[in-house]
This record gives C-alpha cells, sequence and structure tokens, in this order.
C-alpha cells in the first residue's frame, strides 16, 4: 500500500548510519526480531499518549479497527484474534420485530454501561439499575480476550480498537562476490510495514538505539538521538 514505511529502505538507512560506527544487522533474523519488538513498543506508546495530540491519532490510523461483532450465545463476543486494545464502545445492538403492521426485523443501537467485575452482581441486585431489555438498560464487561453483554439477550456490540501490527519482514539474500560476503535485499520476498512514513525516523531512531546497546557503542546510542524516542522506555519527552 502507497505510503508504508518500505522495509529495505528503512534496513538501508539504519546500515549507513551504523556502519559510520563499524556496526551493523549481521542477519535478517537479527533485524526482524528488534523491528517486531519496536513494532510493538510504537504501538503502546501511541496508545498511552494523550490523543489531544494529532500527531499521535494519525501514527495509529492504519491499526485502527472500527466494526460491529457479533455476540454468541450467552452474550459473549469474542474479539478478533488481532485485538490490542479498545479505544470505544459505541453501543449494543437489539434486534425486535417492527411495529405497527410493518413487516421484518428492527435493528437499533443503545448506549451501554461498562461494569467492572466486581460491580456485576450489585447491579443485578438493584432494581433500577439491573439490566434489562424491557428497560433499555444495558451494560458489559470484559472477560479475558471476549466481551460480556447484559442482558445476555443481547444481538451484537459496536466497537472500535487497535489491531496489532502484521509483522514486516526483510529477506536478505546471501552470494559471494570477489571473495566477500554479500548480502543484499529482496525486494520480492521481503514485506513492508504497515506503519506510514510519518512514523519511519521514530523506527530509524529506536533501531539504532538497540543496535548501540547490543554492541555497547556509546557513540552509536547518541547518533540515535535517543530523546526522541524516549517514550519507548516509559519516559514521556
Amino acid at each position: 500500500m502507497a505510503n508504508e514505511i518500505n522495509v529495505i529502505d528503512l534496513y538501508n538507512q539504519i546500515n549507513t548510519l551504523a556502519k559510520v560506527y563499524h556496526a551493523g544487522y549481521d542477519s535478517q533474523q537479527d533485524f526482524n526480531n528488534k523491528l517486531q519488538s519496536v513494532s510493538i513498543a510504537f504501538l503502546n506508546m501511541f496508545h498511552e499518549w494523550d490523543e489531544e495530540d494529532q500527531s499521535n491519532v494519525d501514527h495509529l490510523l492504519p491499526f485502527r479497527v472500527h466494526e460491529t461483532i457479533a455476540a454468541s450465545f450467552g452474550g459473549i463476543v469474542n474479539l478478533p484474534e488481532q485485538y490490542a486494545f479498545k479505544e470505544a464502545i459505541h453501543g449494543v445492538y437489539t434486534k425486535n420485530p417492527c411495529g405497527d403492521g410493518e413487516v421484518g426485523i428492527q435493528v437499533t443501537l443503545w448506549p451501554a454501561d461498562y461494569f467492572k467485575s466486581n460491580e456485576v452482581a450489585l447491579r443485578f441486585r438493584d432494581p433500577i439499575s439491573k439490566p434489562s431489555m424491557e428497560d433499555h438498560i444495558f451494560g458489559y464487561t470484559f472477560r479475558n480476550k471476549a466481551i460480556q453483554l447484559f442482558p445476555k439477550e443481547l444481538e451484537a456490540i459496536e466497537i472500535t480498537y487497535l489491531r496489532y501490527p502484521v509483522p514486516a519482514i526483510l529477506v536478505l539474500d546471501y552470494s559471494i562476490v570477489g571473495g566477500e560476503d554479500v548480502l543484499t535485499p529482496n525486494a520480492t520476498l521481503s514485506i513492508n510495514l504497515e506503519w506510514k512514513q510519518i512514523t519511519q525516523e521514530y523506527f530509524k531512531f529506536a533501531m539504532l538505539f538497540l543496535l548501540g546497546i547490543e554492541m555497547k557503542e556509546s557513540a552509536l546510542i547518541n547518533a540515535s538521538q535517543v530523546q526522541k524516542i524516549a517514550s519507548v522506555f516509559k519516559l514521556k519527552p
């Protein structure tokens, strides 16, 4: 897709800078492992940052999913495997026959309250706030990788969430040229990052930082401009 971070371009940029300090990635596995670790760290980082800053929101656009998920028996909504973080619950759906002599089914989206796990029993004992299809009092709670809807007759939930990025993969072809080992990126087999180019500098500096730590090269760590990615290490700039 257009505007994605090209994994080969990123690899070449990092190696060009790293070679100044006589460092670099010796294997595609080493590079890919660090790339996946940084990708997950950035997903957490931008999710935790204040969303009042639109630039933080823009970084996450490739991973934001808005969808309606049907409930199974007992009001259980199983979250997708790629689910990472909830951003918003927009409501729950009921399904009822149309009234006034009309034929068909009427599907309605209703607001729902979030119940903490220790609040569920209390809500059901309260005659005023007890979940009820008739009174249109609805709620939900999270249980591992699922959402429990209340009442359990509810049909579906509408949710916006962040999914995990699909791992990028750098593939290197090995050859010997003039008696020297040569690693050449394979553009056909390599898979680009889903992150957009606005996040590329973050990736470059984070990967340089991790490489500097591994090589015990303080000059490389400094070159990574670590202050720009300090938040990855739980230090918000």
